[in-house]
């Protein structure tokens, strides 16, 4: 078995938490072997400090609540975060990863990872 490091997505900006519903930041392609999340850091990039959130949503499931993984987790003004609640976990072929943050644009997120 080869193991493959990947960027999984990013670097990106996380959508507005209160403009509607979280935004779908990576799909595990449906031909795709697992992956294994390896590392994933968020960066505020604005002088206030600001929440997130980050929901995992098993294949065939559907966005809500009980999916939450992160919930409202804040970030200080210029400051980053790497994950310890993602970092390790293995989606499966057709598994979401979904975000938001309390105010647009404000944080980015970046995250890679191995297909196994």
């Amino acid at each position: 078995m080869i193991i493959q490091p990947k960027i999984l997505w990013g670097p990106l900006q996380l959508v507005l938490a209160g403009g509607g519903p979280s935004a779908l930041i990576y799909t595990v392609p449906s031909l795709n072997s697992p992956i294994l999340i390896s590392n994933v850091t968020f960066c505020n990039t604005d002088s206030s400090s600001h929440t997130f959130s980050v929901y995992i949503v098993r294949n065939g499931g559907s966005l809500s609540n009980a999916d939450a993984v992160i919930l409202s987790r804040s970030i200080a003004a210029t400051g980053s975060y790497t994950s310890s609640e993602l970092n390790g976990t293995t989606l499966n072929p057709g598994d979401t990863i979904w975000a938001n943050a309390s105010v647009a644009s404000t944080i980015n997120s970046i995250g890679s990872g191995w297909g196994v």
